[in-house]
């Protein structure tokens, strides 16, 4: 090895360790800059709009940067806040016992009565049994969701630390676009062209899954809020909104929520609210996916349901909220470095 091998590797070496300390130096914002990337990502063919009608790329980044926050953050924002307020409404009336199950909650002590009487050794329950283990699990529920929702958010500092982190980070994203391509095309050692193919591909599938995913998954949720809502839940709609939602996005579904309540309303004697529930959901909710699936996702962007499902709660394990988003769109990366690595790996014969 001559010297110049031997300075090229040093550099290499130490290029890795800057970009893994910076990696380690930038961890706390982690999940801001990749969400920021995302939503970057998603408004560029605006903000390239934009460029034909302004000279300055600073305006046309402004500009976007107000738009992507009218559309976009401010919604997200709004019902951010109106949920942890709902549910921390709901954690007061279950910690102060406030919770009325009425007819309901007396309709279905009777009917866990009369299905465990035929099983020795079982003890009828209580409406107050009942009232407290349901309370219960509704708060240990609504806490968890909670926390999931406020995990990424320190106070009012950290609020508005985070929002100027994330204007600055939108913008240079837009300007210094052209500049952060090359530096990748650059660094990647499978070369210029396989990078154009590897950036395309996971740009269509990042697309398909930020954009079409989402908006499928915001349809079923508000459809499947909105039958609980007229079946007579009205009091917890924004909360069942964001969780179905949620639950839409991953293989799961909506179903395991909506599901189970529409029985529940059968077995109580609610006829027409459990077939509104229930029909509404299987008919409905189900042929929304159908319709708007093969509109907004390409067949070739598809995520395997299973990876998806890993994704998104890992991504909720490291991230918080936000790796709903966040952790389909690194496993995307994932496999989409390494279908590129197949694809560029020369075949061999026997």
């Amino acid at each position: 090895m001559n010297k110049t091998d031997s300075n090229y590797r040093a550099i290499q070496i130490a290029t890795i360790i800057a970009l893994v300390f910076g990696a380690y130096f930038l961890r706390n914002f982690f999940s801001l800059i990749i969400f920021a990337i995302i939503i970057t990502f998603l408004f560029n063919p605006l903000y390239l709009r934009f460029r034909r009608r302004f000279k300055k790329k600073g305006t046309a980044a402004s500009m976007t940067l107000i738009v992507s926050l009218l559309a976009l953050v401010v919604p997200l924002a709004l019902i951010a806040i109106a949920t942890v307020y709902q549910i921390r409404h709901a954690l007061e009336a279950l910690s102060n016992n406030t919770v009325d199950f009425g007819s309901l909650g007396q309709q279905m002590v009777d009917w866990i009565n009369n299905v465990t009487a035929r099983i020795p050794g079982m003890h009828p329950i209580t409406l107050q049994e009942l009232q407290s283990a349901v309370t219960k699990i509704a708060s240990d529920v609504a806490k968890s969701f909670l926390n999931a929702l406020t995990s990424s958010v320190s106070g009012l500092t950290g609020v508005i630390t985070n929002i100027i982190i994330y204007m600055y980070v939108f913008i240079n994203l837009l300007v210094h676009q052209d500049s952060l391509i090359e530096l990748i095309k650059r660094l990647n050692p499978l070369g210029r062209a396989r990078t154009e193919i590897y950036l395309k591909k996971m740009g269509s599938m990042t697309k398909a899954m930020a954009k079409g995913q989402f908006i499928i998954a915001t349809v079923q949720g508000f459809t499947d809020a909105s039958l609980l809502y007229i079946a007579g839940l009205r009091s917890v709609f924004i909360f069942m909104f964001v969780i179905l939602t949620v639950l839409s996005i991953i293989p799961l579904g909506g179903g395991i929520v909506v599901i189970p309540i529409g029985i529940v309303f059968l077995l109580t004697g609610h006829i027409w609210q459990g077939l509104l529930v229930l029909l509404g959901h299987f008919l409905i909710v189900t042929n929304e996916d159908n319709v708007l699936r093969p509109k907004l996702v390409p067949k070739e962007s598809h995520l395997n349901p299973a990876l998806t499902l890993l994704a998104v709660f890992a991504g909720v394990g490291m991230f918080g909220f936000l790796g709903i988003i966040i952790g389909p769109v690194i496993m995307i990366l994932i496999v989409s470095t390494l279908q590129m690595y197949l694809d560029s790996k020369p075949s061999t014969h026997k």
